[in-house]
């Protein structure tokens, strides 16, 4: 999926929706994913299922920014009946620990556009 214009949020969304697909091209039925990104992970736990009764436009019937890729990892999902589990984490932490190594990892190759 080609996700255009590079933010935060859709970089952070197109991590996402690789994942997903890794996890059904390998035909995994149930995964974890990890995030330091409240917007990444409430944009599927909290918001979506309004977005979805609303067509997936804003309170003022905008259509929603990132509503496509949003979209179109929810179509994975749902199409492969996967189940995910968020785990949330701090983002940029100074103590050393798996969350800190893994974070530190997800920056670095993120900053290489992978």
């Amino acid at each position: 999926m080609r996700i255009g214009a590079s933010s935060g949020q859709i970089t952070e969304l197109a991590v996402i929706y690789k994942a997903v697909a890794t996890a059904v091209e390998n035909k995994f039925k149930e995964i974890v994913l990890v995030t330091d990104s409240d917007y990444a992970q409430n944009c599927f736990v909290k918001y979506l299922p309004g977005w979805k009764v609303k067509g997936m436009l804003t309170y003022d019937k905008k259509p929603l920014k990132h509503g496509n890729m949003i979209q179109a990892i929810d179509e994975l999902v749902s199409e492969n009946s996967l189940i995910i589990h968020w785990r949330k984490i701090c983002g940029h932490l100074k103590t050393p620990g798996e969350d800190k190594e893994g974070n530190d990892k997800a920056d670095q190759l993120a900053k290489l556009g992978l």
